[in-house]
């Protein structure tokens, strides 16, 4: 009798547990990444001085952000000018006039005066002879090499991009569709 009444409330407990993680915290539906189907892989890419023109630009325009403190770079610590930025990757759209560029800002932390490094992403519309930047995320803090901030980085973009029941977020930055999906619209 003690057996199956253990039984029982075993089976009750699970079920509650199973109930919890399904429907009130989102386990089973959670997943580390969504990568791009293959047919949808964007590769475009522009000839060597459409990149180095490209990047140039954005080095100005984020040292520019940096001297105002704007959006990704509003610390202190990060926003100082004797600080490294960065451009780890740039993806284009097919047309070459949409940007999707993670950056890593390499610093000296005030506390411990080692070097740290910090990634994010920001989208980028050029317009005209100037490109406008939008800063997207994610951010990634304090990572104590280059190579691991770019890894954070890339794996969010390529690979984590994508956050269920959004209407925005919908495809990775490696996704051709990505270029005409919603996020355009949001941020520009």
């Amino acid at each position: 009798m003690k057996k199956k009444t253990l039984f029982w409330v075993l089976g009750v407990v699970l079920l509650a547990a199973f109930i919890y993680f399904k429907f009130v915290n989102g386990w089973l539906t959670f997943t580390t990444n969504t990568d791009t189907p293959d047919q949808f892989l964007n590769f475009a890419k522009p000839n060597n001085y459409i990149y180095q023109n490209d990047k140039r630009s954005l080095l100005r325009a984020f040292d520019s952000l940096s001297y105002k403190k704007k959006g990704f770079f509003n610390n202190t610590s990060i926003s100082d000018p004797t600080n490294t930025i960065i451009i780890d990757t740039i993806v284009y759209s097919p047309d070459f006039k949409k940007l999707g560029v993670m950056i890593i800002v390499k610093y000296i932390g005030r506390n411990d005066g080692d070097w740290h490094y910090n990634s994010t992403c920001y989208l980028g519309i050029k317009r005209g002879g100037y490109i406008d930047l939008e800063a997207v995320g994610p951010n990634f803090i304090y990572s104590d090499s280059k190579r691991k901030a770019s890894f954070y980085i890339r794996t969010a973009c390529f690979r984590n991009f994508v956050v269920k029941n959004s209407d925005i977020y919908l495809y990775n930055l490696n996704d051709k569709r990505f270029w005409t999906s919603q996020i355009w619209k949001e941020y520009f």
